[in-house]
């Protein structure tokens, strides 16, 4: 069995300057919370993974929605440039896992997909379009 936990803006920074047993800890209040005294959460677990999204250079916390009227909002995005740029990412899928590492792993094969067609096949001849 696994429980996936996070958490989201003001709240993910505060958390993020205090370090991975915070984050840990935050996350056991919460899941007691659903429990109550029924389970001892903490004496249940077996192991425990932390990433800091906030901290990442590259993240820094980001992750997507979709705001009111941004339907096909994800689908445009992922849509190749002149057949030379293909995009890829959490942002991308406009399936139900958008948002999600699931979505990001998802879009990545449909762009690897794209860009296979669009390079042809590999004994060097070129696809009629």
């Amino acid at each position: 069995p696994v429980i996936v936990a996070w958490q989201a803006g003001p709240a993910a920074a505060a958390c993020s300057a205090q370090g991975r047993e915070a984050h840990l800890q935050v996350a056991l209040d919460s899941f007691q919370s659903l429990w109550g005294r029924r389970v001892d959460v903490r004496a249940q677990l077996q192991s425990a993974e932390s990433y800091d999204w906030w901290a990442d250079p590259f993240a820094r916390g980001a992750y997507s929605y979709v705001r009111v009227g941004g339907e096909g909002a994800r689908r445009a995005l992922a849509r190749p440039l002149q057949g030379t740029l293909y995009f890829a990412g959490e942002a991308c899928d406009d399936g139900p896992d958008a948002g999600t590492v699931a979505g990001a792993l998802r879009s990545g094969i449909v762009a690897a997909r794209r860009l296979a067609r669009a390079a042809g096949p590999r004994d060097g001849r070129r696809r009629a379009r």
